[in-house]
Protein backbone atom coordinates (compact mmCIF):
# COMPACT_ATOMS: atom_id res chain seq x y z
CA UNK A 1 0.00 0.00 0.00
CA UNK A 2 1.10 3.55 -1.34
CA UNK A 3 1.58 5.94 1.50
CA UNK A 4 -0.60 8.49 -0.07
CA UNK A 5 -3.53 5.64 -0.13
CA UNK A 6 -2.47 5.36 4.03
CA UNK A 7 -2.96 8.89 3.76
CA UNK A 8 -6.38 8.72 1.76
CA UNK A 9 -7.69 6.43 4.89
CA UNK A 10 -6.19 8.67 7.50
CA UNK A 11 -8.29 11.27 6.02
CA UNK A 12 -11.38 9.17 5.59
CA UNK A 13 -11.71 8.14 9.01
CA UNK A 14 -10.66 11.26 10.22
CA UNK A 15 -13.72 13.16 8.88
CA UNK A 16 -15.92 10.36 9.71
CA UNK A 17 -14.95 10.29 13.20
CA UNK A 18 -15.92 13.71 13.43
CA UNK A 19 -19.49 13.16 13.00
CA UNK A 20 -19.33 10.01 14.90
CA UNK A 21 -18.23 11.89 17.89
CA UNK A 22 -20.86 14.85 17.33
CA UNK A 23 -23.54 11.86 17.32
CA UNK A 24 -21.76 10.51 20.34
CA UNK A 25 -21.80 13.75 22.22
CA UNK A 26 -26.05 14.01 21.68
CA UNK A 27 -25.96 11.08 24.79
CA UNK A 28 -24.44 13.46 27.56
CA UNK A 29 -24.98 16.86 29.14
CA UNK A 30 -22.92 18.88 26.62
CA UNK A 31 -23.40 21.98 25.07
CA UNK A 32 -22.76 21.73 21.01
CA UNK A 33 -21.44 25.50 21.01
CA UNK A 34 -19.19 24.60 23.59
CA UNK A 35 -17.57 22.01 22.36
CA UNK A 36 -17.10 23.53 18.52
CA UNK A 37 -15.71 26.26 20.02
CA UNK A 38 -12.86 23.84 22.07
CA UNK A 39 -12.83 21.57 19.12
CA UNK A 40 -11.36 25.14 17.02
CA UNK A 41 -9.01 26.36 19.97
CA UNK A 42 -7.66 22.47 19.94
CA UNK A 43 -6.94 22.91 16.04
CA UNK A 44 -5.08 26.24 16.38
CA UNK A 45 -3.14 25.12 19.30
CA UNK A 46 -1.91 21.84 17.29
CA UNK A 47 -1.29 24.16 14.00
CA UNK A 48 0.78 26.41 16.06
CA UNK A 49 2.93 24.17 17.26
CA UNK A 50 2.81 21.95 13.76
CA UNK A 51 4.04 25.46 12.47
CA UNK A 52 6.09 27.21 14.50
CA UNK A 53 7.02 30.72 13.60
CA UNK A 54 6.33 30.32 10.48
CA UNK A 55 2.28 31.41 11.56
CA UNK A 56 4.03 34.64 12.86
CA UNK A 57 6.56 35.86 10.33
CA UNK A 58 4.84 34.88 7.05
CA UNK A 59 1.32 36.29 7.18
CA UNK A 60 -0.28 38.15 4.12
CA UNK A 61 -2.48 41.03 4.84
CA UNK A 62 -4.59 40.12 1.54
CA UNK A 63 -5.56 36.65 3.50
CA UNK A 64 -7.38 38.40 5.92
CA UNK A 65 -11.14 38.65 4.47
CA UNK A 66 -10.60 35.22 3.30
CA UNK A 67 -9.34 34.13 6.87
CA UNK A 68 -12.60 35.69 8.54
CA UNK A 69 -15.01 34.72 5.79
CA UNK A 70 -14.01 30.71 6.07
CA UNK A 71 -13.47 31.02 10.07
CA UNK A 72 -17.31 32.43 10.15
CA UNK A 73 -18.59 29.84 7.50
CA UNK A 74 -17.13 26.78 9.45
CA UNK A 75 -18.02 27.86 12.99
CA UNK A 76 -21.93 27.95 11.96
CA UNK A 77 -21.31 25.13 9.48
CA UNK A 78 -20.27 22.87 12.09
CA UNK A 79 -23.10 24.03 14.31
CA UNK A 80 -25.48 23.61 11.94
CA UNK A 81 -23.85 20.00 11.21
CA UNK A 82 -23.98 19.01 14.94
CA UNK A 83 -27.07 20.17 14.94
CA UNK A 84 -28.48 18.28 12.13
CA UNK A 85 -27.06 14.81 13.45
CA UNK A 86 -28.73 15.43 16.53
CA UNK A 87 -32.21 15.68 15.18
CA UNK A 88 -32.33 13.53 12.22
CA UNK A 89 -29.13 10.97 12.58
CA UNK A 90 -25.78 10.64 11.26
CA UNK A 91 -26.36 8.84 7.75
CA UNK A 92 -28.73 11.76 7.16
CA UNK A 93 -26.89 14.57 8.05
CA UNK A 94 -23.73 13.34 6.59
CA UNK A 95 -25.47 12.91 3.17
CA UNK A 96 -27.25 16.82 3.11
CA UNK A 97 -23.39 18.00 4.00
CA UNK A 98 -21.54 15.76 1.03
CA UNK A 99 -24.55 17.06 -1.24
CA UNK A 100 -23.65 20.53 -1.31
CA UNK A 101 -21.75 19.58 -4.50
CA UNK A 102 -25.28 19.86 -6.29
CA UNK A 103 -25.25 23.76 -5.43
CA UNK A 104 -21.86 24.42 -6.16
CA UNK A 105 -21.86 22.62 -9.69
CA UNK A 106 -24.74 25.42 -10.21
CA UNK A 107 -21.82 28.57 -8.89
CA UNK A 108 -19.55 26.55 -11.22
CA UNK A 109 -21.64 27.18 -13.94
CA UNK A 110 -21.55 31.08 -12.84
CA UNK A 111 -18.07 31.30 -12.46
CA UNK A 112 -17.07 30.24 -16.40
CA UNK A 113 -16.76 26.53 -16.06
CA UNK A 114 -18.55 24.32 -18.31
CA UNK A 115 -20.76 21.23 -17.64
CA UNK A 116 -21.53 18.12 -19.58
CA UNK A 117 -24.14 15.65 -19.99
CA UNK A 118 -23.09 13.15 -17.62
CA UNK A 119 -22.50 16.19 -15.01
CA UNK A 120 -25.66 17.11 -15.58
CA UNK A 121 -26.84 13.56 -14.69
CA UNK A 122 -25.11 13.15 -11.76
CA UNK A 123 -26.56 16.83 -10.51
CA UNK A 124 -30.22 15.17 -11.39
CA UNK A 125 -29.38 11.95 -9.28
CA UNK A 126 -27.84 14.84 -6.52
CA UNK A 127 -31.44 16.14 -6.40
CA UNK A 128 -33.09 12.97 -6.06
CA UNK A 129 -31.08 11.73 -3.15
CA UNK A 130 -31.55 14.86 -1.43
CA UNK A 131 -35.54 14.45 -2.04
CA UNK A 132 -34.91 11.02 -0.91
CA UNK A 133 -33.29 11.13 2.19
CA UNK A 134 -35.47 13.77 3.59
CA UNK A 135 -38.17 12.33 2.90
CA UNK A 136 -37.06 9.05 4.62
CA UNK A 137 -36.92 11.41 8.07
CA UNK A 138 -40.80 11.56 8.97
CA UNK A 139 -40.03 13.50 12.59
CA UNK A 140 -37.59 15.57 10.09
CA UNK A 141 -40.70 15.96 7.21
CA UNK A 142 -42.80 17.17 10.49
CA UNK A 143 -40.47 19.70 12.60
CA UNK A 144 -39.28 23.12 11.12
CA UNK A 145 -36.54 23.40 13.29
CA UNK A 146 -35.00 20.00 12.25
CA UNK A 147 -35.82 20.91 8.46
CA UNK A 148 -33.89 24.12 8.84
CA UNK A 149 -30.62 21.97 10.44
CA UNK A 150 -30.71 20.23 7.56
CA UNK A 151 -31.09 22.70 4.63
CA UNK A 152 -28.62 25.33 6.58
CA UNK A 153 -26.24 22.64 6.96
CA UNK A 154 -26.34 21.62 2.85
CA UNK A 155 -26.30 25.38 1.92
CA UNK A 156 -23.29 25.76 4.37
CA UNK A 157 -21.41 23.53 3.04
CA UNK A 158 -21.95 24.95 -0.84
CA UNK A 159 -20.65 28.29 0.59
CA UNK A 160 -17.29 26.58 1.92
CA UNK A 161 -16.99 24.84 -1.54
CA UNK A 162 -17.69 28.03 -3.27
CA UNK A 163 -15.20 30.00 -1.31
CA UNK A 164 -12.90 27.12 -2.15
CA UNK A 165 -13.34 27.21 -5.67
CA UNK A 166 -13.09 31.18 -5.70
CA UNK A 167 -9.79 31.64 -3.37
CA UNK A 168 -8.42 28.84 -6.07
CA UNK A 169 -8.60 31.70 -8.67
CA UNK A 170 -6.97 34.45 -6.55
CA UNK A 171 -3.89 35.62 -7.63
CA UNK A 172 -2.10 36.20 -4.15
CA UNK A 173 -1.11 32.78 -3.33
CA UNK A 174 2.10 31.59 -2.85
CA UNK A 175 3.55 28.18 -1.73
CA UNK A 176 2.98 28.72 2.29
CA UNK A 177 -0.49 29.60 1.83
CA UNK A 178 -1.88 26.30 1.89
CA UNK A 179 0.07 25.06 4.74
CA UNK A 180 -0.68 28.17 7.17
CA UNK A 181 -4.14 29.02 6.28
CA UNK A 182 -6.30 26.24 8.17
CA UNK A 183 -4.41 27.64 11.26
CA UNK A 184 -5.51 31.03 10.64
CA UNK A 185 -8.77 29.50 9.58
CA UNK A 186 -9.09 27.54 12.85
CA UNK A 187 -8.48 30.47 14.96
CA UNK A 188 -10.77 32.66 12.64
CA UNK A 189 -13.56 30.27 13.80
CA UNK A 190 -12.22 30.00 17.65
CA UNK A 191 -13.10 33.94 17.75
CA UNK A 192 -16.26 34.26 16.30
CA UNK A 193 -17.16 31.18 18.38
CA UNK A 194 -15.50 32.83 21.26
CA UNK A 195 -17.80 35.98 20.77
CA UNK A 196 -20.75 33.76 20.26
CA UNK A 197 -20.91 32.15 23.49
CA UNK A 198 -19.45 35.52 25.27
CA UNK A 199 -23.41 37.39 23.85
CA UNK A 200 -25.44 34.40 24.71
CA UNK A 201 -26.77 34.04 28.30
CA UNK A 202 -25.22 30.52 28.08
CA UNK A 203 -23.70 30.23 31.51
CA UNK A 204 -19.89 30.53 31.68
CA UNK A 205 -18.73 27.84 33.19
CA UNK A 206 -17.48 24.86 30.93
CA UNK A 207 -17.32 20.87 31.85
CA UNK A 208 -14.63 18.80 32.11
CA UNK A 209 -16.89 16.42 29.48
CA UNK A 210 -17.51 19.46 26.99
CA UNK A 211 -13.66 19.99 27.64
CA UNK A 212 -13.13 16.26 26.52
CA UNK A 213 -15.58 16.17 23.66
CA UNK A 214 -13.95 19.20 22.50
CA UNK A 215 -10.37 18.19 22.57
CA UNK A 216 -11.59 14.86 21.30
CA UNK A 217 -13.05 16.78 18.21
CA UNK A 218 -10.08 18.80 17.55
CA UNK A 219 -7.25 16.13 16.71
CA UNK A 220 -9.47 14.60 13.68
CA UNK A 221 -10.28 17.83 12.85
CA UNK A 222 -7.25 19.37 12.51
CA UNK A 223 -5.80 16.08 11.08
CA UNK A 224 -8.30 15.31 8.48
CA UNK A 225 -6.95 18.81 6.59
CA UNK A 226 -3.55 17.13 6.99
CA UNK A 227 -3.75 14.11 5.98
CA UNK A 228 -6.29 15.42 2.64
CA UNK A 229 -3.32 17.91 2.06
CA UNK A 230 -0.47 15.20 2.37
CA UNK A 231 -2.08 12.67 -0.04
CA UNK A 232 -3.22 15.63 -2.51
CA UNK A 233 0.46 16.28 -2.32
CA UNK A 234 1.44 12.73 -3.52
CA UNK A 235 -0.19 10.63 -6.01
CA UNK A 236 -3.50 11.89 -6.12
CA UNK A 237 -4.81 14.61 -7.79
CA UNK A 238 -7.98 16.79 -6.43
CA UNK A 239 -10.36 15.61 -9.24
CA UNK A 240 -9.81 11.89 -8.07
CA UNK A 241 -9.17 12.15 -4.01
CA UNK A 242 -12.39 14.11 -3.30
CA UNK A 243 -14.51 11.74 -4.71
CA UNK A 244 -13.39 8.89 -2.95
CA UNK A 245 -13.24 10.98 0.39
CA UNK A 246 -16.68 11.67 -0.27
CA UNK A 247 -18.16 8.71 -0.67
CA UNK A 248 -16.14 6.82 1.82
CA UNK A 249 -17.34 9.24 4.35
CA UNK A 250 -21.03 9.07 3.36
CA UNK A 251 -21.08 5.16 2.89
CA UNK A 252 -18.95 4.88 6.70
CA UNK A 253 -21.36 7.81 7.97
CA UNK A 254 -24.23 5.12 7.18
CA UNK A 255 -22.78 2.16 8.53
CA UNK A 256 -21.56 3.66 11.80
CA UNK A 257 -24.85 5.27 12.53
CA UNK A 258 -26.92 1.43 11.77
CA UNK A 259 -24.18 -0.19 13.91
CA UNK A 260 -23.07 2.16 16.47
CA UNK A 261 -26.25 4.26 17.09
CA UNK A 262 -29.10 2.27 15.62
CA UNK A 263 -30.12 5.11 13.29
CA UNK A 264 -32.68 4.16 10.71
CA UNK A 265 -31.25 2.73 7.54
CA UNK A 266 -34.27 2.33 5.11
CA UNK A 267 -34.43 0.99 1.73
CA UNK A 268 -34.98 4.55 0.79
CA UNK A 269 -32.50 5.92 2.52
CA UNK A 270 -30.30 3.68 1.23
CA UNK A 271 -31.44 4.44 -2.16
CA UNK A 272 -30.32 7.72 -1.06
CA UNK A 273 -26.87 7.07 0.00
CA UNK A 274 -26.70 4.97 -3.54
CA UNK A 275 -27.97 7.98 -5.57
CA UNK A 276 -25.26 10.36 -3.57
CA UNK A 277 -22.47 8.43 -4.34
CA UNK A 278 -22.99 8.46 -8.12
CA UNK A 279 -24.01 11.63 -8.42
CA UNK A 280 -20.63 12.81 -6.64
CA UNK A 281 -18.52 10.57 -8.77
CA UNK A 282 -20.36 11.32 -12.16
CA UNK A 283 -19.90 15.38 -11.01
CA UNK A 284 -15.94 14.96 -10.20
CA UNK A 285 -15.14 12.07 -12.63
CA UNK A 286 -16.37 13.69 -16.12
Amino acid sequence: MSLAMVFTILCIFCTALLGILFRLSSAFNVRTSVIILINYITCFIIGLIWNGNKMLHQFSIEWIPWILGFGLLFILGFNAFASAIRSSGLPIAVLFQKMSIVITVVAALFLGDPINSIQLLGWTSGILAIVLAYGTNTESASNPFHFKTLIATLIISSAIEIGFLLLSKATFLNPDFHTLFPGYLFLSAALFGFAAFRISNQPTKISKQEISFGIALGLPNFFSIYFMLNALQMEWSGVAFFPVLNCSVIIASALSGYYLFKDSLTSKLIIAILLSTISILLISLF
